[in-house]
């Protein structure tokens, strides 16, 4: 067999997608012959294929090197360089591949997805406009369309949409487009039927249900919009499907608590995910169960730990939150911030001791004064059950000085001056704390005020008229007024 014969087989194995068959054959041809182009492209996109991208980029200058004129390894070279996201280097290789075949339109195609990577979308619309010309496709008037769609020029966006409808009226990302535009806008009836569109010319398409789903709970349907995400995580059990069934949950939750907030004059809460209440039990048990499956597919990921263990927290599934927010530390490093999340769960496991621990070294290495006021205060109460009198008034003196108006703060440190028979200071902070609690004496603490506090404060704030009335009879029977 000569070059072109183990050529011609290498053809054959590369149709097959046999990448490995048509190296070993391409390494018999340039033995033989070191200097046939073809064999060097060939095995270039046989390494392509293979992800051996360093491999293929040689491969394909070697061909360049041999025969300068041929548009196609240009080409080739440029794919593979958009592939390790030398987006420059691409570019100046689809450049060349169309300075030698200017009428190809697929290489204005080419250039223009580099271009909107780079987010350079008015130059992506020239070179679009330049293969329209070239040959009106249906795939150059849907990606000039998003192009359009990024520079909010909406109007013309829906035209190549609807340009690339006429060239393909069963064009399912054309009507997924639409609705992407439509979502965006807020119009969530019209984008919906345009996915369903979308999802019915291809029923496996699982992005076009999770857009229904989305926009089911942009509009706060709860049941709708879940429906569809079930239907989409039947077609694709994805991590990213998984999500947004999470964030479709969160969304819903919002627009409800929001229109309480609206009806009790309280301020609106920001989208902020990790920031927001969970509002129900059954919530948090879905999104464990969700998270849960997200994990298998993606064990590593920290901030679906942070999530899952957040939801543990607010189930008082204590142990399993520590085990989840333990696993985010051993991820990040001791320079972690969730050391204060794991020691909040400590201290409702009982572990004081650890949760000090934990609380000294978030301080060692975060200084952030949104968080001081909350490792003060874990500080303060943990010393409080380890009946560290002074250590508690200490640390809760410090968070107090950063935040005035938290009940238990001054309610524990009540406690504390008691023991360390400070009444004065004792009897001070119970009156701030009784204030704090809406001029409440029933508080909801499991450690109770000692009795002689009760008594004192009882008296003092609830039976005032009552012990008017005692002193002044005691007044009248001990002294004599002349």
């Amino acid at each position: 067999m000569n070059e072109f014969d183990f050529l011609k087989e290498a053809k054959d194995k590369m149709t097959n997608e046999q990448y490995n068959k048509v190296i070993s054959l391409c390494n018999m041809v340039l033995k033989i012959n070191n200097k046939l182009s073809e064999a060097y492209s060939l095995r270039g996109n046989a390494n392509y294929y293979l992800n051996n991208c360093k491999d293929a980029v040689e491969d394909f200058s070697k061909a360049i090197n041999w025969e300068p004129n041929i548009a196609k390894y240009y080409c080739d070279r440029s794919e593979v360089y958009f592939q390790i996201n030398n987006l420059e280097d691409a570019i100046i290789d689809i450049n060349k591949a169309i300075e030698i075949e200017p009428k190809t339109p697929i290489f204005y195609h080419e250039k223009s997805i580099y271009e909107y990577y780079l987010g350079r979308y008015k130059e992506a619309i020239v070179t679009l406009s330049n293969g329209i010309n070239l040959e009106p496709t249906e795939n150059q008037y849907i990606k000039r369309a998003c192009c359009f769609t990024k520079l909010e020029q909406y109007d013309l966006a829906f035209a190549d949409l609807n340009s690339a409808l006429e060239i393909n009226p069963e064009s399912n990302e054309a009507y997924y487009r639409k609705g992407i535009i439509k979502s965006g806008l807020g119009n969530y009836n019209d984008a919906i039927s345009d996915f369903e569109k979308a999802f019915e010319l291809n029923p496996l398409d699982d992005e076009a249900l999770i857009e229904i789903g989305k926009c089911k709970a942009e509009m706060g349907k709860l049941d709708c919009s879940i429906k569809y995400i079930n239907k989409a995580i039947k077609i694709n059990p994805s991590e990213d499907n998984y999500k947004t069934r999470i964030l479709a949950r969160e969304k819903v939750l919002k627009i409800r608590q929001n229109i309480i907030n609206l009806y009790k004059n309280k301020p609106i809460k920001e989208n902020s995910t990790r920031n927001i209440e969970i509002f129900n039990k059954k919530q948090a048990s879905d999104d464990i169960k969700d998270l849960t499956k997200i994990l298998k597919i993606n064990p590593k990921n920290v901030d679906l730990l942070v999530e899952r263990a957040d939801r543990y927290f607010y189930l008082k599934e204590y142990s399993l939150a520590k085990d989840d927010y333990s696993a985010v530390i051993k991820s990040e490093g001791e320079k972690s911030s969730y050391y204060y999340e794991l020691a909040k769960t400590k201290y409702f496991l009982k572990e004081y001791s650890d949760a000090l621990s934990d609380c000294d070294k978030f301080l060692k290495f975060n200084k952030q004064a949104d968080n001081l006021v909350n490792i003060f205060s874990t500080k303060g109460v943990c010393n409080f059950q380890l009946a560290q009198y002074e250590a508690c008034v200490k640390n809760l003196s410090k968070a107090i000085i950063l935040d005035e108006n938290e009940t238990f703060r001054y309610y524990y440190r009540a406690i504390a001056n008691y023991k360390l028979r400070h009444y004065i200071s004792a009897y001070k902070d119970i009156l701030k704390a009784i204030k704090l609690n809406n001029n409440n004496l029933e508080f909801e603490f499991e450690d109770k005020l000692p009795k002689t506090v009760l008594i004192i404060i009882g008296l003092f704030n609830y039976k005032l008229n009552t012990l008017k009335t005692l002193l002044y009879q005691w007044f009248l029977n001990n002294f004599k007024i002349i």
